[in-house]
């Protein structure tokens, strides 16, 4: 059977479609650079649109807006220091004279199995800045092992970090607690807050603090994730003096208990228009399944009943894992939470994504796909950790990349644009449909349109066209096949070529051979009528299962034949899974019910 490769083309506009790949940064938008081999989890944005990472152990990369290396940073746009030797780097942020602030751990020097809490200020050139504590580094020791997590600066320059203390050491005991420490700008403690700039909470079932925020009062929100036999989502608010403020939720605290599940995670936090927002996952008992969990607290910190389901929004996608990092707010007061999709069990592989939801909660069905956008050029194995969203409507994701090949991780960055933005409007955006391989795309005959040029590139080489496909089908739906993939990697596009021969292209999609292995096939996709199977196991029954995003199952059969047809005109319209088990393995596709 000859090997063909399989795409899917959905149309948009400006309306339906909010952001595209910056296809002028890095690689077609996404940028993996194989020079660091860590995970990047921290991210800030200058003022002249240069991207710095953070991560690892203290390594600074910075990079141009078109994503190639910033050589006037460190050496050729890494900072690498070695009196951090040892010191993990878990959150960066940017001061106002564009010197660059990053929090972490590193090891007690003088005593064995004790770690303390630094902070650490660069110039912008990345040397160290001399003129903030000693050298450029603030120690602090508060227990026997300290681990700060998040940084902020408050409006008139003061220094924030929060994190968890272990009184007892070792990582397999529980943190004593969290600490919330603040400095005056030159990095000594603010003797004003707290007890001489630091204040200590016991909270035993703390695991890690992974929220922290301030308002335009100078107020200071932390927040946790707690599984006492249901996860809680909590929130501190403390004053600029370091007091809880008794008037929030119950004498300073939130509590937002996430019916259902039994652990799970908050992993940010943010403040907007005085009110704050969570997200993490949760994970429901019995499934195992991990699933994105949007919580918004109202101003006095009580859950807010209009939005979700009493304050809460869990994104469940059948057997598949959703799972939020970052929450970015749009001009327009949407959501956008950066994070992962996992694909169902027993696939391994996972991609960074940013969902989209409305004010009130809502799937934002207008942004990328059906509210979510998974971004493939990343990588099989990739995730977003942090996400900015400039006034211009640019966003910028980033994280890491796996690659099991090399068993490497590697920073990664992503820019997308809003189509607002974009001078030559794309009236193709290419999808590729998990599992699936091939082209179809819905034929638009309103568009001055002469005929859709198919172009490949192979290992980065020039595009070139492979096809030409003309419209004025009567079905008004186009496919098309690459019978011959080259080996190695292809990017793919397509040009839009109108009556006066001018071209606009659709984004760049970027796949690799290994994904044209899998033998089992789904068509169409969407979906309106059936559901057409092919290249099941021809020597066990196939037992077939369509699961809806609730993870409810809707439709079952058997079968010992190769292909199978489903009838889905009883189907509702929605997204679904194909669940295929043999008694040896177990195959999870996604499809849309038309």
């Amino acid at each position: 059977m000859k090997t063909f490769l399989v795409l899917i083309f959905s149309f948009f506009t400006q309306y339906a479609f909010s952001q595209a790949l910056d296809e002028s940064f890095g690689n077609h938008g996404v940028l993996v650079d194989k020079r660091i081999q860590e995970f990047s989890n921290s991210l800030a944005i200058q003022k002249d649109g240069k991207i710095i990472l953070g991560g690892g152990n203290f390594l600074l990369t910075r990079y141009n807006p078109d994503g190639t290396a910033d050589e006037a940073f460190g050496s050729e746009g890494v900072v690498n220091n070695l009196v951090l030797n040892g010191a993990i780097c878990n959150d960066i942020l940017l001061q106002g004279d564009g010197k660059i602030l990053a929090t972490g751990s590193i090891p007690n020097r003088t005593s064995t199995n004790r770690a303390d809490a630094i902070v650490v200020r660069f110039k912008s050139n990345g040397q160290l800045d001399s003129s903030f504590g000693a050298n450029g580094i603030v120690l602090s020791d508060i227990q026997q092992e300290d681990n700060a997590n998040k940084i902020i600066l408050q409006s008139d320059g003061r220094i924030v970090i929060t994190g968890t203390a272990d009184n007892e050491g070792g990582e397999s005991q529980k943190p004593g607690g969290l600490f919330v420490n603040q400095y005056m700008p030159d990095g000594t403690k603010d003797e004003n807050f707290g007890n001489n700039g630091s204040i200590f909470l016991t909270k035993s079932l703390v695991y890690e603090v992974n929220g922290l925020a301030v308002d335009i009062n100078r107020n200071i929100y932390i927040a946790y994730d707690s599984a006492a036999g249901t996860l809680s989502y909590i929130l501190l608010k403390l004053d600029d003096k370091g007091s809880l403020v008794s008037s929030f939720g119950s004498k300073g605290q939130a509590e937002i208990l996430i019916p259902g599940t039994g652990s799970g995670s908050l992993k940010n936090i943010k403040v907007h228009d005085g009110f704050i927002l969570a997200t993490g996952y949760s994970l429901y008992k019995g499934k195992g399944i991990r699933n994105l969990t949007l919580v918004k607290y109202t101003a006095e910190g009580y859950a807010d009943a209009a939005f979700g389901n009493n304050g809460i929004k869990i994104l469940e996608m059948g057997y598949n894992w959703t799972e939020g990092n970052e929450i970015g707010i749009t001009s327009n007061n949407n959501i956008v939470v950066a994070g992962r999709f996992v694909e169902a069990y027993p696939s391994t592989k996972y991609y960074a994504t940013l969902y989209g939801f409305s004010s009130s909660g809502n799937i934002d069905s207008t942004f990328g796909t059906n509210g979510s956008e998974v971004n493939y050029n990343a990588g099989e194995h990739s995730l977003f950790e942090k996400l900015f969203i400039d006034h211009n409507g640019v966003f910028t994701a980033s994280g890491g990349s796996y690659f099991s090949e090399t068993n490497t991780t590697n920073y990664m960055v992503s820019k997308y644009l809003s189509t607002n933005n974009i001078k030559n409007p794309i009236y193709v955006r290419i999808k590729k449909w998990l599992h699936h391989h091939g082209f179809t795309w819905e034929d638009r005959l309103n568009r001055n349109l002469n005929y859709y040029s198919i172009q490949r590139s192979n290992n980065g080489n020039p595009f070139v066209e492979i096809s030409k496909i003309f419209g004025s089908n009567a079905s008004h739906l186009q496919t098309f096949e690459d019978f011959n993939v080259p080996s190695g990697t292809n990017s793919y596009r397509v040009g839009i070529v109108n009556n006066s021969e001018n071209i606009s292209y659709s984004n760049t999609l970027i796949i690799s051979k290994s994904n044209e292995d899998e033998k089992v096939i789904i068509y169409p996709n969407p979906a309106k009528y059936s559901l057409q199977i092919e290249g099941l196991s021809a020597s066990a029954n196939n037992k077939l299962s369509i699961v809806d995003i609730n993870g409810n199952v809707r439709k079952t059969a058997s079968t010992v034949n190769t292909s199978f047809s489903y009838n889905l005109s009883q189907l509702p319209i929605g997204n679904y899974a194909l669940i295929i088990s043999n008694g040896k393995t177990v195959i999870s596709k996604r499809f849309i019910k038309e």
